[in-house]
């Protein structure tokens, strides 16, 4: 944790000189804007590559809910059935007596 604590400090004090780098020379203050967009753009990027893996993971559970579900179905339809077919065969088998 101190490593990126360091690397942190560093950079901070790299944006300060190249801050001042800019104020002095102001024809290369456009430098400045354009590093900061593509920054801002690599952290909306960065934030909507998260989001869309959330997503995607909520989808895959939804998914397996279903799935999960139209098993039960099928159990309940077949446990169904089968005592239908029961009770029928127990009606035939008593009137035959």
């Amino acid at each position: 944790m101190s490593e990126e604590l360091i690397e942190t400090k560093e950079l901070q004090e790299k944006l300060g000189e190249a801050i001042e780098h800019a104020e002095k020379h102001p024809s290369l203050r456009w430098i400045m804007y354009l590093s900061f967009s593509t920054a801002v753009m690599a952290v909306i990027a960065a934030v909507a590559s998260l989001e869309a893996g959330s997503l995607s993971n909520e989808a895959i559970l939804f998914k397996n809910e279903a799935v999960l579900n139209q098993a039960k179905a099928s159990d309940n339809w077949g446990l169904f059935s089968s005592q239908r077919n029961q009770k029928g065969n127990l009606f035939r088998s008593s009137s035959n007596v």
